[in-house]
C-alpha cells in the first residue's frame, strides 16, 4: 500500500533542505553525515529522489559522486511552513504565535524589540 502523501515538508525534508541551504551542494554521503540520528545511505536517497519529485532539490546531473542543491528557495518555503504553523495551531493568528513564544520563554521582551527593529529596517529597505 502506497504511502499517503505528505503536505508541506517532513522534518527529514526540513532537516536535509536545511543542510543543503547552509552547506551548498552536497554528495548523498555528506548530507547524511549532517543530519541528527543517522539515516540509513538508502534512507537519505530516497527522500531525495522523494524531494526532487516535488521540486525542493536538483542534483548535478552526474551518475556517480552526484551532488544535490536546494531547489525551494528558503524564504519561501519558511513562509509557508510557518503559515500553516499558524493556520494550525494558533488560529490564523501571527498575533498568538508571538505571544505563545515570550509565554514559554522562547523570546523575551528584549529580542522582541530587536526583531520589530530589523523588521522595520528590512520594509524600509524594501521600499526604496
Amino acid at each position: 500500500m502506497a504511502r499517503k502523501k505528505t503536505e508541506g515538508l517532513t522534518e527529514r525534508e526540513t532537516e536535509i533542505l536545511s543542510i543543503l541551504w547552509e552547506q551548498g551542494a552536497l554528495s548523498v554521503g555528506a548530507i547524511r553525515s549532517h543530519m541528527q540520528n543517522k539515516p540509513l545511505v538508502n534512507t537519505v536517497r530516497t527522500l531525495l529522489n522523494i524531494m526532487e519529485e516535488r521540486d525542493l532539490v536538483m542534483h548535478d546531473g552526474k551518475e556517480y559522486g552526484r551532488k544535490y542543491s536546494a531547489k525551494a528557495p528558503r524564504e519561501r518555503t519558511q513562509a509557508t511552513a510557518v503559515r500553516k504553523l499558524i493556520d494550525s495551531v494558533c488560529a490564523g493568528s501571527a498575533q498568538e504565535l508571538v505571544l505563545c513564544l515570550t509565554d514559554n520563554g522562547e523570546v523575551d521582551v528584549e529580542e522582541l524589540k530587536a526583531v520589530y527593529e530589523l523588521a522595520k529596517r528590512r520594509k524600509e529597505k524594501k521600499s526604496s
